[in-house]
């Protein structure tokens, strides 16, 4: 039947199998159709052994060229931000809202010109807090 023999037990006990007692012997009773002769299977794949290993070879190589383009990419994304940190401690607050050294959170502002909006406070930077700069 191609299932465990707990599994049968377990049909048998739910009603799903028909069955036979005779003598403390239990036989499953099964339909033509539910007959599988596993003796006479084989499970090896068919086809031509050297198709199968050429296709595993172009799979393999595929994945191959794959994993290089993105190591390529891994290594320039790398390599950006690299860059970016490093311009880190270039970067300045903008002149409108420059920290005074009197006060650590404290923020001192420049008058706009004529008809233009006064600039919104700004807090020091993450880095700048973190850092103690």
């Amino acid at each position: 039947m191609g299932i465990s023999p707990e599994a049968v037990r377990n049909r048998l006990s739910r009603g799903t199998l028909d069955n036979a007692k005779e003598d403390g012997t239990v036989y499953v009773l099964l339909e033509a159709d539910r007959v599988r002769h596993t003796a006479d299977e084989s499970y090896d794949i068919p086809g031509d052994a050297g198709a199968l290993i050429s296709a595993k070879d172009e799979t393999i190589r595929v994945l191959q060229e794959q994993l290089e383009a993105e190591r390529e990419a891994s290594a320039e994304l790398r390599r950006i931000v690299a860059g970016l940190v490093q311009r880190v401690p270039e970067l300045e607050a903008a002149p409108e809202a420059r920290e005074s050294p009197e006060g650590a959170g404290e923020v001192t502002r420049t008058t706009p010109p004529q008809g233009q909006q006064e600039p919104i406070s700004r807090e020091r930077s993450w880095w700048r807090r973190w850092f103690g700069a």
